[in-house]
């Protein structure tokens, strides 16, 4: 988590200068998307290549809905970068009219939304099936199911797209240990998944377009939304950020407009945001003296970070204090640093329980047995 604090910095901190490259590293990585800037090497797949045609646990005929799923290169390297990203095409009948929505995916106002969970490390798995996806796992007396989700934000109707991002996160991976270490390379990485995702799709959602400066390209034909929680509200500004400069400098042959964006309980400002003593406070969790120990530890938290210490271990403890502290000295649980109103046992063998149903998805995507009860127990 301290390795990865690099990626909360504000964009000055980052190494943002008066150019349109991040620097050090990330100047690197704007320049080598500005060199790729003709587009993903190799081949690319097909959309029926990714197109999932079979699911455990569900019944087809209770989703009908067309979606795809698989890697793509976030990167010129083929055989280094790859995100993993799971598409859905919009359904308007809520799954009951028999279509797959590619009919209706064809209309250039339905928008594509692009889900991005936070972390950072979080996978957007945990977006697509624990919270606003087409499908989610359920339990019950003759084992696990998948369902539909009669609240997914595919019925909109919209192209809902759920990302695994940056590289190391979820289903991701660099095969040759090219972490993401600031901003830029996030961002760099990003778009070129982005633009490979588009190319892959351009029968749906490319059209030509004639550039200013005489060169051919393609351009997004439809309303284009980033969404996320968490980590995704430093994310999500950096790279719509980053897209808009590489469509004004005409450095990208795929123009990709954006039309807005949705952030739910994002980290956007670490300096006022890493103390919980306000809320823990006003939970009960902790007493007045408490709080007045923990304002003088943000204090000190705002001084380093103003003497740009970004890794001071009492910005960590100004949360970490208040869920160590929780169950007393001889308690057994803890409450839960994502939910007040959650208490979790100290030391319970698979670490945290939320969100609800995390240890569940992991169980059936990577075949871990988290779940209770099993879902993959006597099924081979």
């Amino acid at each position: 988590r301290r390795r990865l604090l690099l990626l909360s910095q504000r964009p000055e901190e980052a190494g943002e200068g008066e150019g349109n490259s991040p620097s050090p590293g990330g100047r690197a990585a704007a320049a080598a998307a500005a060199a790729a800037a003709a587009g993903p090497a190799g081949d690319l797949p097909s959309p029926s290549e990714h197109r999932v045609k079979d699911l455990p646990l569900l019944d087809d005929a209770e989703f009908r809905v067309a979606h795809f799923a698989g890697h793509l290169p976030a990167g010129p390297d083929p055989d280094d970068k790859k995100l993993f990203y799971w598409l859905f095409a919009p359904d308007a009948g809520g799954g009951d009219d028999g279509s797959d929505g590619l009919r209706l995916g064809s209309d250039p106002s339905v928008p594509l939304v692009i889900w991005l969970n936070g972390g950072p490390g979080c996978s957007s798995m945990d977006g697509l099936f624990l919270e606003n996806g087409p499908l989610k796992l359920v339990p019950g007396r003759g084992g696990w199911r998948m369902v539909p989700n009669p609240h997914s934000w595919h019925l909109l109707p919209a192209w809902t797209l759920y990302i695994d991002q940056p590289v190391g996160t979820g289903l991701s991976y660099t095969a040759k240990g090219n972490y993401c270490q600031n901003d830029g390379q996030v961002d760099a990485d990003f778009h070129y998944f982005l633009t490979s995702f588009l190319r892959v799709y351009s029968d749906m959602f490319l059209v030509p377009i004639d550039g200013d400066d005489g060169m051919d390209r393609l351009r997004l034909n439809r309303p284009l939304y980033f969404s996320g929680e968490s980590h995704a509200g430093h994310y999500i500004p950096s790279m719509m950020n980053y897209i808009l400069k590489r469509n004004d400098l005409h450095q990208t042959d795929v123009v990709i407009p954006l039309s807005g964006a949705a952030i739910g309980n994002g980290w956007v400002d670490p300096y006022r945001q890493y103390s919980a003593a306000d809320v823990a406070y006003g939970a009960g969790i902790v007493d007045l003296a408490q709080k007045a120990s923990l304002d003088s530890k943000e204090r000190e938290c705002q001084r380093a970070m103003d003497g740009g210490n970004l890794d001071a271990r009492v910005c960590f403890h100004l949360l970490d204090d208040v869920v160590r502290q929780s169950g007393g000295s001889g308690g057994t649980r803890t409450v839960s640093q994502y939910d007040h109103t959650k208490w979790e046992e100290k030391g319970k063998g698979g670490g945290r329980d939320f969100p609800p149903g995390h240890k569940d998805v992991e169980t059936y995507l990577g075949g871990w047995e988290r779940s209770e009860p099993p879902i993959w127990a006597g099924s081979g």
